[in-house]
């Protein structure tokens, strides 16, 4: 062991000396090196070599070459004055040429060590992918360009399924890297090398999408590559030779078509068949290169003939039609007025009973849609989509020829939007995300009597589920968007009679009654006093509470209700505030007791950041209340009794959030308010 360490240190004298000689250390900062060399190789022998004293070692050696990189630039910049200085006293008759700049063996010693320790490590634990992709880094950082071919080639290896590497490795021999120094780009250039690599990579891992999309990604730069040094020929006025193949390429299906990227596409969809994200996501590709419209056509055709029954296909079909519309719209701004104007009449006549010659595509691909595809999810999608789409066209910016025209396509979107509700109402789809938007789209519509009466005929029609909860709390509250407004009590009161108290619905329902009572004129059932009411409410509320916090369950389609809902923690803090208001602390202490004697307040398991706050600020409420009452009293018994419920509070508290940050703020206050007061 000794002799296989000596050998190493003595293989390092050489550099150190030359270090030393040029004043970038001193001896004792050399000996103070090979001594910590010295300890970290004995550790790197013996029998159980850990992991961490290479990493150690490692770390320590890169600190000491950027402690070597500032003092040699400092020494260069000393070394620099003095020879202006004696320029200046020899009258500037110094050589008129600079001497050769000298390399010098320590400049790369502490560089080469660290590869040194980085292939040692990769040698003793291969499998860490981590060792692999921090030794590319340092190679990167400290311009080691030559050694990362070897590096990703050693790494590819070990981790033939590690996708990452094979992406890693591609870049490094295509693109290369910006050296920021020089302004220039080292190395890369080798698409062949990239090709290669990327196709290995697949064979092994055929069914990566990353893969595919990044050897999809690889051809168009190369194509863009290509053109861009077409232009440079072209411009230049170079050679006849150089000329005529800058002309053969500007005619050579490879660019205009771009044939390869097509080849590679083709071959993805035969390896990932089934997946319609996947072909989507080639089509983002094409968004970031000029000229891809050849590639974007055969990908839209392959996703119509192969996905008749996926919604999001669609969307992306109608999607692509719109884009290609507002493109064409900007390319043809010189004959933008005329254009329009001519639209414009054409779509009139449409209008008016003859053939529409001018069709809104968007519009005709969903029609399509939902009537090959008539369920609930396609028509939400379109619902969606249209939304999105009509906004867009409201935010473009436009001339007046044109604006005419967007008003139109507003105006188709519109139609089809009022004419798929009213077919999905009649298809009688049991869809209560579809019942809330027709409701919604009927109030916009300042049709707010036929939104409450088509809510109320969804739910009465219809056998209870959990997403039906929606639809309640919907109708109530915009039955109270009436004109006059109603109550939507006597709605949240059938709902409690139709949903199962064991289902979490019945919760939420009990939760928006409570919150509308206490916060408005509302009215409760006949013979029965309010506060009684509302106290049982709450009551019940908690003991359906047990912990933990209910969850909106979705549709069939797993598409989950957009419902802003109310929580037990927010109720206990609305209902605190309302009883101090009417009944002073007598009545608030009657709701925190029970509130925290409850099973919910006993533990945060289970509960949301949302939760955990809106019980922090009821405990900061109720210990706020107390400590009002406490200064409004002079005296003694009643301010013992006071600071009897505060430390009661505090102990509740530091109880719950016992596994939460928050007890360390309660503990202190505690301190401050009962111990210490």
């Amino acid at each position: 062991m000794a002799e296989q360490v000596q050998a190493i240190l003595d293989g390092m004298v050489a550099p150190l000396r030359d270090l030393k000689e040029r004043e970038i250390f001193s001896e004792a900062e050399i000996r103070s090196i090979v001594s910590r060399r010295r300890e970290s190789e004995y550790l790197l022998r013996r029998r159980a070599v850990r992991k961490a004293d290479y990493l150690r070692y490692i770390e320590a050696e890169m600190a000491l070459e950027k402690l070597r990189g500032i003092r040699t630039r400092r020494v260069l910049a000393r070394q620099k004055r003095a020879e202006k200085e004696k320029a200046k006293e020899t009258g500037g008759t110094g050589s008129s040429k600079e001497k050769k700049k000298k390399n010098h063996s320590g400049d790369a010693h502490i560089v080469q060590h660290v590869h040194f320790l980085f292939t040692r490590v990769i040698r003793k634990f291969r499998s860490d992918v981590a060792l692999h992709l921090q030794h590319a880094a340092f190679a990167k950082e400290t311009k080691s360009y030559a050694r990362l071919g070897k590096i990703y080639a050693e790494a590819l290896q070990v981790h033939p399924r590690n996708v990452g590497l094979w992406i890693e490795a591609a870049s490094h021999e295509f693109f290369g890297h910006f050296d920021e120094t020089s302004n220039e780009r080292i190395g890369g250039g080798s698409v062949q090398s990239a090709r290669v690599l990327l196709q290995r990579g697949l064979r092994i891992n055929a069914s990566s999408q990353d893969l595919w999309l990044q050897y999809f990604a690889l051809e168009f730069h190369h194509i863009q590559k290509m053109r861009g040094r077409r232009a440079v020929i072209m411009e230049g006025g170079e050679f006849k030779e150089q000329q005529t193949a800058a002309a053969n390429e500007e005619t050579d299906p490879l660019f205009t078509e771009a044939t390869i990227p097509t080849v590679v596409y083709k071959n993805a969809i035969k390896a990932i068949s089934s997946d319609v994200t996947f072909r989507l996501k080639f089509l983002d590709l094409c968004r970031s290169f000029p000229e891809t419209n050849a590639v974007e056509s055969i990908i839209m055709d392959s996703v119509e003939r192969d996905f008749h029954d996926k919604p999001e296909a669609w969307i992306a079909r109608a999607a692509y039609a719109g884009e290609k519309e507002r493109s064409q719209e900007e390319n043809n701004d010189s004959e933008s007025r005329e254009d329009n104007s001519s639209k414009l009449v054409k779509r009139q006549k449409g209008n008016d009973g003859n053939a529409n010659t001018v069709s809104n595509k968007v519009v005709d691909i969903l029609e399509e849609a939902t009537d090959h595809l008539p369920t609930a999810e396609m028509y939400l999608e379109s619902i969606h989509f249209v939304r999105d789409y009509v906004t867009k066209l409201l935010e473009s910016e436009s001339d007046d020829g044109e604006r005419k025209l967007i008003s139109e396509n507003i105006k188709d979107c519109n139609i089809f939007l009022d004419k798929l509700l009213r077919k999905a109402h009649n298809l009688e789809m049991k869809s209560a995300r579809l019942v809330m938007e027709h409701a919604n789209y009927l109030a916009s519509m300042e049709k707010t009597e036929d939104a409450v009466n088509l809510l109320e005929e969804f739910v009465t029609t219809n056998d209870h589920s959990t997403e039906h909860v929606a639809v309640w709390v919907h109708l109530a509250r915009m039955s109270e968007q009436l004109q006059p407004p109603r109550s939507g009590l006597p709605f949240l009161h059938k709902a409690l009679k139709s949903i199962p108290m064991h289902d979490n619905g019945y919760k939420i329902i009990l939760l928006e009654l409570f919150d509308d009572i206490l916060t408005s004129q509302s009215t409760v059932p006949n013979g029965v006093e309010k506060d009684k009411y509302i106290s049982d409410l709450f009551e019940q509320i908690l003991l359906l509470s047990p912990g933990e916090e209910y969850k909106v369950v979705g549709e069939k389609e797993d598409a989950l209700v957009d419902l802003p809902t109310r929580s037990v923690a927010d109720a206990c803090l609305q209902y605190l505030r309302y009883a101090f208001q009417g009944g002073g602390i007598t009545a608030a202490r009657k709701v925190y007791k029970v509130a925290i004697r409850s099973n919910y307040a006993q533990s945060i398991d289970g509960k949301t950041q949302g939760d955990m706050s809106a019980l922090r600020d009821f405990f900061d409420e109720c210990i706020h209340i107390e400590k009002t009452a406490s200064k409004a009293h002079t005296k003694r018994k009643k301010k013992s009794e006071i600071k009897l419920h505060l430390r009661r509070l505090y102990d509740s508290a530091i109880s719950l959030f016992s596994d939460s940050v928050l007890v360390d703020d309660f503990q202190q206050r505690r301190a401050e308010d009962v111990i210490l007061a």
